[in-house]
């Protein structure tokens, strides 16, 4: 496939719904900053005319590196339009230890070996060339690297660069091809049974893949109106989360297991007057191990302001497979299961929940160390075959 085909895709279905919104950036007031898709799409445009004229090497990676979940959007759609593979890295926040953040980073921006960096950040001196957002001045040139221009048959096949979790070390980058992301979001759009009357709500992160496919590029690619919450301010009030569902009358939803317990845990009953969750059709629980204790608390906490019983969906992802491999709901044979592995392991006895079966064209295999594969209810390692494996 060729250059900029992924931002045709999203672009063609904007232009069916120009005058609809596109996204809604809340702040902590839930005051709205509203972007229609042909608002959204001609501020890109402009954007990208700048980013085009700064002659940024398109061969290799575009580190987009600012605060806000807007701007974040609006620099991966620019950079999408020029033609160049952007990478949304991960913001510093008050959460993060500052020291351990600036060494990662580092490590980051060294192992991607990116083209440029847009950055908001005064991070000193980089061997990165790097530009401000939206003008995209060049600053800094002092410490710049010399990098070899690579001809233009060496650019990548690929829409964008993501990063793997960095549970088990520092974040590696993923060059996801434009053939993997279109068949993943047709897949699992399809399998959601996604339609432009959804309304997505998120506080996720866009530098996660979860963030960033199921609520950015998929969103983006079947014209859903998608409602941002910051992260940050997401942890210190939990409530904004369903206040901000009641308002906009989400119907979709993606959160890490551990959030369902710590809203659950941490909202409290006066934010919660007037709060209707009865449009929620699906909350899809994905990017942590899934227990019932988490979803029985979230369940049994907010059941009396509308919330569905059966609106819990199983998700098991990766960011080496663009995003989702599997997807699964409580009308799943056997999605509750209350006997676990027949390994003597510490989760044996205990409630375990499906996160459903494989997307079409994936196949799902549990093998030994060895590679053999192993009956029903055994642990071991998960080989995985998909259309979308990068």
């Amino acid at each position: 496939m060729g250059v900029r085909v992924l931002y045709e895709v999203l672009e063609g279905a904007a232009e069916q719904r120009l005058r609809e919104p596109a996204f809604t950036f809340l702040d902590s007031s839930l005051r709205p900053s509203v972007y229609t898709y042909g608002e959204l799409f001609h501020r890109a445009a402009e954007l990208a005319a700048r980013l085009e004229s700064a002659g940024i090497d398109d061969t290799a990676p575009l580190g987009i590196l600012v605060r806000s979940q807007k701007e974040q959007t609006l620099h991966y759609l620019a950079a999408l339009h020029a033609g160049l593979l952007p990478a949304i890295l991960t913001p510093p926040n008050r959460k993060l230890n500052q020291a351990y953040y600036a060494e990662t980073m580092a490590a980051v921006l060294e192992r991607c070996d990116f083209s440029a960096l847009v950055t908001d950040l005064d991070l000193g001196e980089l061997a990165t060339p790097t530009f401000r957002p939206f003008t995209f001045e060049r600053v800094g040139r002092t410490a710049e690297r010399r990098r070899e221009r690579r001809s233009p048959a060496e650019r990548p096949n690929a829409s964008f660069l993501q990063f793997s979790s960095g549970t088990t070390g520092i974040k590696r980058g993923v060059l996801v091809s434009d053939e993997a992301v279109l068949s993943q979001l047709e897949t699992y759009s399809s399998a959601l049974g996604l339609s432009s009357e959804d309304v997505i709500l998120s506080w996720l992160p866009l530098y996660h893949d979860m963030g960033f496919i199921a609520c950015l590029n998929l969103p983006l690619a079947y014209g859903v109106h998608t409602v941002v919450i910051d992260p940050i301010e997401w942890v210190t009030d939990p409530s904004i989360f369903l206040r901000a569902a009641s308002k906009y009358a989400a119907t979709l939803a993606w959160n890490p297991n551990f959030a369902f317990a710590f809203m659950a845990q941490r909202t409290r009953e006066s934010a919660l007057e007037g709060v209707d969750l009865s449009r929620f059709r699906g909350l899809v629980n994905c990017s942590e191990p899934v227990t019932f204790e988490s979803q029985r608390q979230f369940s049994e906490r907010f059941s009396g302001y509308g919330l569905r019983g059966d609106v819990f969906w199983g998700c098991y992802a990766m960011a080496e497979t663009t995003f989702a491999l599997t997807h699964g709901t409580p009308d799943d044979l056997d999605y509750v299961d209350e006997l676990g592995p027949a390994d003597d392991t510490s989760v044996r006895g205990r409630v375990q929940v499906s996160v459903g079966r494989p997307l079409a064209g994936v196949t799902l295999s549990v093998r030994s160390a060895e590679g053999v594969e192993l009956p029903e209810r055994r642990i071991g390692e998960l080989w995985v075959k998909a259309p979308f494996t990068f």
